[in-house]
């Protein structure tokens, strides 16, 4: 009790101010005299909770200023024994309103801080012990923190206010400060708020730790360990004190730094981790990764020299910086963001790895640059990099994928991939000038890469000045020469060498598939734009070539030149365009000029704005070549001009078109001239074309003209059309512009007399008959556009909106359909037409609706009946309902009823067809050249569903009566009745059944499939097989290649589209076959080696004097395999003339390849078992000779070359060799066989004649053979016995010869007596002579000579004559001849004769002969005439028309056998 009562009287004495100021100043003055210092306290005492409660401690430094002050001082002790040691030790420690002053005076190196402590540390702990102040739990309460110094250029470094702290385990022990900080929190000098902070502190003289830092405000939170070394002191603090901390998932905002450097960008937080260690002045940053937005910055960086006057340096090792435009721009927004080129935009997201380094204005980098925009590595440096315009620049730079197309802004330009070197200085047009080398491995530029690019040059000012090389596989160019952009007026002087550039792989012009350009341009020309331009461009060598053509143009230049202020630009060109434009104007604004001016006849018409005062006159001849290369649609004749004349202010507008024919798409224009003057009091334009020449349709003296009257444009035009320009149309049409700017087209009262009809448009002359369209064509308004006729009726309305609604009504009345449909050959079409046909479209669907009735349908002449078609759509307009039926007399041969289905993602048809007695005789003009004559009737159904596009089909149709012709083959089938078709999706398959040739009743099977793609791509497959069936039966024709009478057994297919059909035939013959093969109706030219059978379709041609061109062959092809026996009877006639044939039987199989449109291929051997030769000589032999067995005729290709090796004979018997022997004693007679081989070409076959004297000494024969050892002998001999029977000498040929000479001369002289000029009936005597045995004795005829005229056209001459004073006086002789005259001036006759043969033997009766002929006759003075005569054509000599020589093909086609079978002959039934 007296200890607590002694406590309590404790405090209250020690609460007496008096007494707490009385210890107050014992403490300190022990305090200062022990360690020399200036400590002040007001007072010290015990509060009513015992805590020591000190007040108003001031502590000054050794400049008397204030270090330490605090206003209140709370703490207990721990050790009441400690503090009477002098050992502060205290369970807690708390300051309030406490400050801390630590400055660096003026002149002086250590802070006030520093100096006070080292008071404290007195050097010898054994006499004086350091000061220590310990708390167990430290606070401080509003407290204020500086740190100043005087010698820096900003004195105040650190100064915390509002400083609030809560420590453990502080402790003094002389200049040595220790505590761990559980929070700290204060407001920086500068604004920053630090809310929160904690870490482990240590202070010394030299050091400064702060571990496991953590400091938070509202934006940043600093995480990390530090550490401050400072051995001299922090008066240096830049230079002095060694800085290491490392920081951990450190976030600073740059909110807080803007508060120290205010040039950041705002509500950025960036995150750090990194070690940092060195002075402020020369520190590195390892293991850094500080990032913010999407940037990052990682690697080991060195920083010197920041913050004094030195160079400063900044180095990267192996780092990596990634970054972009806007994360750029918010970082440092005032800096970097003003001069940051918005091209860096495209790089999107940019990357750097590698080492860098920055020495002041000077950089240095080698990496790899990874862009948005491709890939970069490169070894540079830059220097003066602070005035950017006038850097410099060295280095190499290697470009991967890199679009430069995106820093461009342009879609023409791509990806690059480069080695580029640089060597210069300047980034701006005014400053650059740089050495440019390398090379382009790829450069996009159009959607094309361009490859192998060679670059080399100066550019300067900008002014480039060097050579560029292309070796492209689309583009070989080489470029060499000026392009300086720096003056005022630009400069370009420069050739190209344009080898090879294929402009549609190039895709620069891809109109054409294949699109080659070359050439040389050189240019000399000054401007700053192409209005001002002035100079030449010249082009030379130039060629294009395309898919169908080349062409070469002739050297030519386009030129610019100025007089005053009036611009000439000409074009000299011999074969593109030859020309000028003069006056003023602006090159952009030419299109508006001609639209203004032709817009002004219009009052409604808004011009288009350009410049005033421009006018140009122009004029040109345009030739077909460049407009063949640009519009290959046109084609231009010679001659086309147009010129005129345009301006701007008056609108006033001419144009003079003049072209004596045109090619448009196909369409001839003949003699075309187009006029245009909208200031011509009497017409706007007038255009008149001579005639128009479409394929389908053609029309003749086309007028158009117009003019305007009361803003509106009338147009008059007249001309005729059809095959015979029978139609003729007179048109009347306006156009307008309505208030609302669109066009209006109108038809007034017009009259077209079609087919010998007259139809009227706008009969009434009304104000409909219209069609309002907008300039795009997107809205489109009809109004009730009729054509009529009597009371025929046609009448269109509708409208268009953009592309999605379109709404066409088109409805016929008694509309007569022979009438209007055009003539179309294989087509004759009739009937009468009632109904309407409505057309819907919404968006992507279309929605048909009508209704038509046809009536009286007829068909190339067949009757149909009524054709009803009604289509009828529901309520949402998804489903349409069909009822399509052709009724005759009341039967329904053609019906389909069914559905359309719209409403479906696809449309859907559900559709029930039947057929009944359908007559097929309609369809036959169709077939054409390979089809004719089909008949018959069809019946059936079929059931056609799905997808409309391409739907299922199921049914069958039954055929009656039906049958074809095949033209080609002139052979005539019957099938069947009841042969059956049963169709699917894309086939039409024929059931078995037989087929039967009309005229010789021979049978085949036949069977096989129609194919198809929704009823378009037809084709067939066909099987055929017969044991006899007829399959040529053709008559002869002076043109035919062939023709005769086949039958064969075998099979036969027919497979290929129905305009390219392929026949395949593997048969044997059949009996009855007879071919025959004309080989006379050949042409030679020149040698007479060289023979080429021509078509007919050639022949023509030669004969009319034009360049035949042979088609493609094409059309129906017949492939035969044929296995010949002596059932087939093959003849070849060697000369139609004289009806010289080779006629046999034999065996052999052959291959025959013909083709409607010319083609007649054969190959194989054919072996004579028996034959026939007619051998008919210059009108002296007429023999049928034998042909012996075992010949044969080759075919290796070409029928006209085949290879003859055969042999004839014929035998003359009882023959006199005195005339051969010339002994006239000799009465004995001999047998005589004469031999004739025929081998080499049939077309020159080599005829060789052999004589034998069978039964005949060996003394004569000799003789005999001597005598014809001579081949041309021996050949007189062998025409001789064929002719006579007999040998013949060489005297009594010339005695012959003699006599006939005197004959002659004494009849004509009795003809001159006896003759009368107009008689009708004329005789006069005559006398003749005959040689009747070797010793030259002669016969003398005596004779009378009559000629009659029974008509205009025939007339009658002869004689008769009777023997006198020869061997028989009795014989009477005559010679008579009938000349009927064909034509009018007898040029032409056909006589038929009997008379005296020309050759007579000794002791034989008279021979005579008969016979016809035809003959034509032609008066000429010279033979060039002769062929003009003949032929209609100038002769040419043979080397300018010599055709190209075919040679043989001695192949034989793949799969095929030349070997020959033998079948036993069959009966014909």
């Amino acid at each position: 009790m007296i200890l607590i009562l002694l406590l309590v009287l404790l405090v209250i004495i020690l609460s007496i101010p008096a007494v707490q100021t009385k210890i107050g100043k014992k403490v300190t003055d022990e305090l200062n005299e022990t360690y020399g210092t200036d400590i002040n306290i007001e007072r010290l005492g015990l509060n009513w909770k015992g805590e020591i409660d000190i007040r108003n401690v001031f502590i000054r430094d050794h400049h008397q200023d204030t270090l330490i002050y605090t206003e209140i001082l709370q703490t207990n002790l721990l050790s009441i024994k400690k503090l009477i040691d002098g050992n502060l030790d205290f369970g807690f420690l708390e300051l309030e309103n406490a400050n801390l002053f630590v400055k660096t005076y003026k002149d002086e190196d250590n802070d006030n801080l520093s100096i006070f402590a080292d008071k404290f540390n007195t050097g010898d702990t054994t006499e004086v012990k350091p000061f220590q102040l310990l708390a167990t739990h430290l606070t401080l309460i509003n407290s204020h923190v500086r740190v100043s110094d005087e010698n820096a250029e900003v004195p105040v470094a650190v100064d915390l206010k509002n400083l609030n702290l809560d420590a453990y385990d502080f402790d003094i022990y002389g200049p040595v400060i220790e505590a761990d900080i559980n929070s700290l929190s204060f407001i920086e000098g500068r604004g920053i708020e630090v809310k929160h902070s904690s870490l482990e502190f240590i202070y010394s003289e030299t050091e400064m730790f702060l571990e496991d830092l953590v400091l938070e405000t509202g934006n940043s939170k600093i995480i990390g360990n530090g550490k401050l070394t400072f051995e001299e002191g922090m008066a240096d603090f830049v230079n002095k004190v060694l800085l290491e901390f490392t920081f951990k998932e450190t976030i600073i905002s740059t909110n807080d730094l803007n508060k120290i450097y205010p040039e950041f960008g705002e509500n950025l937080d960036i995150n750090i981790n990194g070690d940092f260690l060195g002075f402020l002045n020369d520190f590195r940053f390892d293991n850094s990764d500080l990032r913010y937005g999407n940037s990052q910055f990682k690697g080991d960086f060195l920083f010197q020299n920041l913050f004094n006057e030195e160079i400063y340096i900044v180095k990267g090792k192996d780092h990596y910086i990634t970054t972009n435009y806007f994360d750029l721009r918010r970082i440092l927004p005032n800096i970097i963001g003003k001069d940051l080129p918005v091209e860096l935009k495209q790089f999107g997201n940019f990357s750097l790895r590698g080492d860098s380094e920055i020495i002041g204005d000077e950089i240095k980098t080698k990496g790899l640059v990874t862009t948005a925009v491709g890939l970069a590595d490169v070894n540079l440096e830059l220097g003066n990099i602070t005035d950017f315009k006038n850097a410099y620049y060295k280095g190499n730079a290697k470009l991967t994928n890199f679009n430069l197309g995106k820093l461009a802004g342009t879609t023409s330009i791509g990806k690059m991939n480069a080695n580029l070197t640089f060597n210069g200085r300047g980034f701006t047009p005014e400053t650059v000038s740089t050495l440019v080398q390398g090379t382009i491995s790829s450069f996009d530029f159009e959607n094309y890469i361009y490859k192998n690019i060679t670059v080399e040059g100066n550019l300067k000012n900008p002014k480039f000045n060097g050579k560029l090389s292309i070796n492209d596989p689309n583009l070989k160019m080489d470029f060499d020469g000026l392009i300086d952009v720096s003056k005022a007026f630009n400069q370009y002087d420069f050739e190209a060498n344009i080898e090879y550039a294929e402009l549609n792989k190039l895709r620069l012009f891809t109109r054409d598939s294949v699109s080659v350009f070359a050439g040389k341009i050189i240019m000399d020309m000054d401007g700053t734009t192409i209005n001002d331009a002035v100079g030449t461009i010249q082009f030379s060598e130039t060629f294009y070539q395309t898919q169908d053509k080349d062409f070469f143009f002739d050297d030519f230049n386009i030129t610019s030149t100025f007089q005053d202020d009036e611009r000439t630009i000409e074009v000299n060109s011999p074969d593109i365009i030859n020309g000028r434009i003069r006056g003023r104007f602006l090159l952009e604004d030419i299109p508006y000029l001609f639209r203004n001016s032709i817009g002004s006849i219009y009052t409604n018409y808004i011009p288009l704005q350009v410049t005033p005062d421009q006018y140009i006159n122009y004029e040109f001849e345009v030739y077909n070549k460049i407009v063949d290369v640009f519009v290959p649609e046109l084609q231009l004749g010679e001659n086309t001009r147009i010129k005129g004349s345009v301006f701007s202010d008056e609108s006033k507008f001419k144009l003079d078109f003049k072209s004596p024919e045109l090619l448009l798409y196909e369409n001839y224009l003949g003699k075309v001239n187009v006029k245009l003057d909208n200031d011509n009091p009497l017409f706007n334009a007038y255009i008149s074309v001579d005639s128009i020449y479409t394929g389908s349709y053609n029309f003749t003296e086309v007028n158009v003209i117009n003019k305007t009257l009361n803003d509106t444009l009338y147009i008059q035009s007249q001309f005729a059309g059809g095959k015979n320009q029978d139609d003729l149309f007179n048109l009347s049409l306006y156009h307008t512009i309505n208030a609302d700017g669109n066009s209006v087209v109108g038809i007034k009262r017009s009259k077209i007399n079609y087919k010998g009809n007259d139809w009227f448009l706008n009969k009434e002359n009304n104000n409909l008959n219209k069609i309002t369209f907008d300039d795009n064509f997107r809205d489109i308004k009809l109004d009730s556009l009729t054509l009529r006729h009597n009371n025929e009726l046609i009448q269109l309305a509708g409208y268009k909106k953009d592309s999605t609604i379109t709404d066409v009504k088109l409805q016929f009345k008694d509309v007569d359909l022979g009438k209007i449909v055009p003539e179309v050959d294989s087509l004759n079409l009739k009937g009468r037409i009632n109904g309407r046909l409505d057309f819907l479209q919404r968006g992507g669907s279309f929605y048909p609706n009508s209704e038509i009735v046809i009536e009286d349908v007829n068909l190339n002449n067949v009757d149909f009946g009524d054709l009803e078609l009604k289509i009828k759509g529901n309520t949402d307009l998804t489903r349409y309902t069909i009822n399509s039926s052709l009724i005759n007399d009341n039967v329904s041969s053609f019906k389909a009823v069914g559905s359309l289905d719209v409403g479906e993602e696809q449309s859907v048809i559900d559709l029930n067809v039947s057929l009944t007695d359908f007559n097929l005789k309609a369809f036959s003009p169709f077939g054409g050249e390979v089809i004719s004559n089909l008949r018959g009737m069809a019946s059936g159904n079929a059931k056609v569903k799905g997808n409309y596009k391409s739907p299922d089909i199921t049914g069958r149709i039954d055929l009656f009566e039906t049958g074809l012709k095949i033209p080609y083959l002139n052979v005539d089938f019957n099938l069947e009745d009841d042969t059956s078709i049963f169709l699917t999706k894309d086939k039409f398959r024929i059931s078995p059944t037989f087929l039967t040739d009309t005229k010789y009743g021979t049978v085949g099977t036949f069977e096989g499939n129609v194919f198809h793609s929704n009823f378009s791509n037809w084709a067939l497959d066909f099987d055929l097989e017969t044991i006899r069936l007829l399959v040529l039966d053709t008559p002869k024709d002076e043109d035919a290649l062939y023709y005769g009478t086949a039958f064969i057994s075998g099979t036969s297919k027919i497979t290929g589209p129905v305009d390219e059909l392929v026949i395949d035939v593997v048969a044997t013959t059949e009996a009855g076959t007879k071919f025959k093969i004309p080989i006379s109706d050949a042409a030679s030219i020149g040698d007479d080696s060289f023979i080429r059978f021509i078509s007919p379709e050639e022949k023509k041609a030669r004969i009319a004097g034009e360049t035949y061109v042979t088609e493609e062959i094409k059309g129906l092809s017949l492939n035969f395999e044929l296995d010949i026996n002596e059932n087939a009877e093959v003849e070849v006639l060697v000369d139609q003339v004289n009806n010289s044939a080779l006629r046999g039987r034999g065996a052999g199989i052959l291959l025959l390849e013909i083709n409607t449109l010319g083609k007649f291929k054969m190959w194989g051997d054919f072996l004579i078992i028996d034959g026939k030769y007619d051998f008919r000589y210059a009108g002296l032999v007429d023999k049928t000779i034998d042909v012996v067995p075992g010949g044969n005729i080759t075919w290796d290709g070409e029928p006209t070359k085949a290879r003859l090796d055969l042999t004839a004979k014929y035998k003359v018997e009882d023959v006199n060799p005195s005339a051969l022997l010339e002994n006239t004693t000799l009465n004995s007679t001999v047998d005589v066989e004469v031999l004739l081989n025929l081998t080499g070409e049939i077309m020159q076959p080599d005829l060789d004649f052999q004589l034998s004297f069978p039964g005949v000494s060996s003394t004569v024969r000799d003789e005999l053979e001597d005598k014809i050892r001579d081949k041309e002998q021996r050949q007189t001999q062998a025409i001789f016995l064929a002719a006579t029977g007999s040998f013949q000498s060489d005297a009594a040929a010339g005695q012959n010869a003699i006599a006939g000479t005197l004959t002659e001369r004494v009849n004509k002289l009795v003809a001159d007596i006896f003759a009368g000029e107009d008689s009708k009936f004329k005789v006069l005597p005559t006398i003749a002579t005959r040689q009747t045995s070797l010793n030259e004795q002669l016969e003398y005829q005596v004779g009378v000579q009559l000629s009659t005229k029974l008509s205009e056209r025939v007339l009658i001459n002869g004689k008769v004559a009777v023997p006198v004073g020869g061997a028989n006086e009795s014989s009477v002789a005559g010679d008579i001849e009938v000349q009927w005259l064909v034509n009018d001036d007898g040029s032409m006759r056909i006589n038929f004769f009997n008379r005296q043969a020309d050759l007579q033997f000794i002791g034989e009766d008279q021979i005579f002969e008969q016979g016809a002929g035809v003959s034509y006759s032609v008066d000429f003075d010279t033979f060039k005439e002769l062929m003009q005569r003949l032929f209609n054509k100038k002769l040419t000599l043979e080397s300018e028309n010599e055709l190209p020589v075919i040679p043989d093909d001695e192949s034989f086609p793949e799969g095929f056998s030349p070997a020959a079978t033998k079948k036993d002959e069959q009966e014909i039934p």
